[in-house]
């Protein structure tokens, strides 16, 4: 490289690695990130899961149970009327929850007729396929989306926060949603802003 590279280098290589399905791109990237975070192996273990490395997807796992690298949980949050409101993967605590779950079914069978397909390799349990999609089904920012397009009008943006990096299946699904339902859909997560608008991202699925 022309230049030293630095932590934002490698960690947007590792992310680039994600994108191109290259699981030894990554290695070289966090084997220099000194101060890889929880997110920056979780991210490499999805790499290796993507591309049918299992066994080094389990051995991430592994090293971060050995070392004490606990994955952070997600939360989004989404506000309405001066109110935060806050969503975990598989909520169930919020008092609209079930309007939200009945959007949210409907809104993911409306995706997949359109030509979306659940990253189930994502998900890292030895379950079936239906169990996989149902995992994927319920993260925090699509609970979120579906909380916020329940209470605005139609066609009106919706605007969210999440405390870590979207994973590829919702990032891809948001796409679609934006499309489907002819919104702007912006969310920050730890790495970025997202404008989801026409079923495209501005950040060009690099984040």
């Amino acid at each position: 490289m022309p230049v030293e590279p630095d932590l934002v280098i490698w960690r947007s290589l590792l992310s680039s690695s994600r994108t191109y399905k290259n699981p030894k791109l990554a290695e070289t990237a966090i084997q220099n990130l000194s101060k890889a975070r929880s997110g920056d192996y979780v991210l490499l273990s999805n790499i290796y899961s993507s591309t049918k490395k299992w066994e080094s997807a389990q051995k991430v796992r592994e090293l971060m149970k050995r070392e004490g690298i606990r994955k952070a949980k997600g939360k989004s949050w989404v506000e309405f009327g001066g109110v935060i409101h806050r969503f975990k993967a598989g909520d169930a605590s919020h008092v609209e929850t079930k309007g939200i779950y009945k959007l949210l079914e409907e809104l993911t069978q409306r995706t997949k007729s359109q030509g979306f397909v659940p990253d189930t390799d994502l998900v890292l349990m030895d379950v079936s396929e239906e169990e996989k999609e149902e995992n994927l089904n319920y993260h925090s920012e699509k609970l979120a989306l579906a909380f916020g397009i329940l209470k605005s009008s139609p066609g009106s943006e919706v605007r969210i926060h999440k405390n870590i990096r979207m994973c590829s299946d919702c990032h891809n699904w948001i796409k679609s949603v934006s499309r489907l339902l002819n919104r702007v859909i912006i969310i920050r997560d730890r790495i970025r802003f997202h404008r989801f608008e026409d079923g495209l991202c501005s950040c060009k699925d690099y984040w």
